[in-house]
């Protein structure tokens, strides 16, 4: 009787063995197979061109806001567990926007909807930027000799090949974590509310309603600084953007720089919504808008 059970055990490990010895070498084929790809991959560039430059392009969008991203999420505080009453975990699952914005830092101003508006956005671009990646990685596959077909990750093949970090890959969405249990620890209730791009759209709208239009009128004239009116001639040349007058046609031409978008309608204080005006289509404008 012993001898077959040490018979049985012997042939599990066995098998075990071989099991993790077949894995180790997959795992170093794969390896192989990454760093080869890795190693030649201004060549799988090129015979997918465009799509790689699209996806890269993208990638480095993401690269440079991740920081100020993740900033924004500590900012508001919104990346926790909360242990609280079991009533507080029930009603957060019941109402989640008032919850979020009860046990988070986030204010009814001008400058909190702003930074929610980002987060927005980048989680949005970073929703564009997987799926790009993963088209670059189906298109990649098509072009790679069989045995790197069978062999490399699909995951990290548009990656490899458009030099891009991995970790671009694996950005988490944060989340409230509400949790309460018992003193005993006999019961437990929890609700973990994700912060995707729909929930912060929801705060950013229930924010919104809070800000006044004057408040953020007054804050959009504030932020247009002598500085940045000088940086926006600059960049547009000291040229009418409507008309292309110029200084260097009219040396005493008054340049003024304008709101693409009014304030009164919504628009910012920011280079995109900024564009350099002659002192005469810039009054053509106001007319034609009032």
């Amino acid at each position: 009787m012993k001898s077959d059970v040490f018979a049985l055990v012997w042939i599990v490990c066995v098998v075990i063995g071989i099991a993790l010895i077949i894995w180790a070498i997959i795992m170093c084929l794969r390896k192989f197979s990454n760093w080869r790809i890795a190693k030649n991959s201004k060549k799988y560039f090129e015979l997918n061109k465009e799509t790689c430059e699209k996806s890269k392009k993208k990638g480095k969008v993401i690269l440079e806001s991740c920081a100020q991203y993740r900033d924004s999420i500590k900012y508001f505080n919104l990346n926790r567990i909360i242990r609280c009453s079991n009533s507080v975990v029930s009603n957060s699952s019941q109402n989640s926007t008032k919850y979020l914005l009860k046990y988070s830092d986030i204010n009814n101003s001008v400058e909190d909807m702003e930074r929610l508006e980002f987060i927005s956005k980048f989680l949005t671009d970073y929703a564009s930027f997987v799926e790009e990646m993963s088209r670059a990685s189906d298109k990649i596959k098509k072009n790679l000799p069989l045995f790197y077909k069978i062999f490399s990750d699909k995951r990290k093949l548009s990656y490899l090949v458009c030099g891009l970090n991995y970790e671009l890959a694996n950005i988490k969405e944060p989340f409230l974590y509400f949790l309460y249990i018992s003193p005993g620890g006999r019961s437990r209730n929890e609700n973990k509310i994700t912060i995707d791009i729909s929930t912060i759209q929801t705060l950013v709208r229930e924010v919104s309603k809070s800000v006044s239009k004057k408040g953020h009128s007054k804050h959009q004239r504030s932020i247009m600084t002598n500085d940045l009116r000088e940086a926006i001639k600059k960049r547009d040349n000291y040229t009418c953007c409507k008309c292309g007058n110029s200084v260097y046609d009219e040396p005493n031409l008054l340049l003024e720089v304008d709101h693409i978008i009014p304030i009164s309608k919504g628009g910012k204080t920011e280079a995109s919504n900024l564009q350099t005006l002659c002192w005469r289509c810039n009054r053509l404008k106001s007319d034609k808008s009032n």
